[in-house]
C-alpha cells in the first residue's frame, strides 16, 4: 500500500492553509481509502477505523497554517496516521485479532500482491509475539485464537479451572498488545511503501 502523492500537492496544502475547503476535500478523497484501510486492518472495526480516519484528517485540518511548510506530506501523513492508530488501540484495551481476521478483513477490500505481502508481514510479527509468550500461554492462546475454543472448553481440555485460562488469555493478550505496539512503526512501514 503507498501513498502517491497529488501532482498539485503543494497548491492544494498552501490553499487548505488559506482554508479552502475544497482543496482539503480534494486531499481527503486522494487519501481517505488507504488511510481507512490501514486504519480498519488495524483496529479491525469499521467504526472505528472510520472515527480514527476522520480525527487524523480533523487534526490536519487544525494545524492546517502549518501544511505548506511541510516537505513530505505523505511523511507527515504516515506520522500522524501512526500516532492515532496507536492511540486507537491503546484505548480498545487489551483486544486483539488472529492473523487470519486481518488477511480477511483486506481481503475485503482492493487487494494487491503487495497488500498480501504486507499481510504476510503482519501475521510473522505476530506470530513472533506469540512466541514470547510463555508455554502454557502460547498453549491457551492458539486454544483460544487458531481453534475457537471457549474458556470452559479450553480449561476442561487441560485440566485448568476457567479463571486460570482467563488469567493467561488476559496476560497473554497484554503481551502481544505490547509488543505489537512497540512494533507498530514497522507495520506501518511496511504499509506505506
Amino acid at each position: 500500500m503507498s501513498l502517491k502523492p497529488l501532482d498539485n500537492e503543494k497548491d492544494l496544502l498552501a490553499k487548505i492553509a488559506a482554508g479552502n475547503q475544497t482543496a482539503f476535500t480534494d486531499v481527503v478523497n486522494h487519501y481517505w481509502n488507504k488511510i481507512f484501510q490501514i486504519c480498519l486492518t488495524y483496529t479491525k472495526s469499521y467504526e472505528t477505523a472510520e472515527d480514527v480516519a476522520q480525527d487524523i484528517f480533523f487534526k490536519i485540518w487544525q494545524k492546517k497554517e502549518t501544511l505548506p511548510s511541510i516537505e513530505r506530506f505523505d511523511n507527515y501523513l504516515f506520522i500522524v496516521t501512526r500516532n492515532e492508530v496507536v492511540s486507537a488501540m491503546r484505548k480498545m484495551g487489551p483486544r486483539l485479532f488472529k492473523a487470519d481476521d486481518i488477511a480477511n478483513t483486506l481481503a475485503a477490500n482492493e487487494v494487491t500482491p503487495e497488500d498480501n505481502l504486507n499481510t504476510k508481514r503482519l501475521a510473522e510479527l505476530i506470530e513472533k509475539g506469540v512466541k514470547l509468550l510463555s508455554p502454557q500461554q502460547q498453549i491457551i492462546w492458539r486454544l483460544s485464537r487458531e481453534s475457537g475454543l471457549s474458556h470452559e472448553e479450553i480449561a476442561a481440555k487441560l485440566g485448568l479451572s476457567k479463571n486460570t485460562v482467563k488469567v493467561h488469555l488476559v496476560r497473554a493478550l497484554n503481551t502481544l498488545r505490547f509488543y505489537l505496539t512497540q512494533n507498530l512503526s514497522l507495520l506501518f512501514v511496511f504499509f506505506f511503501q
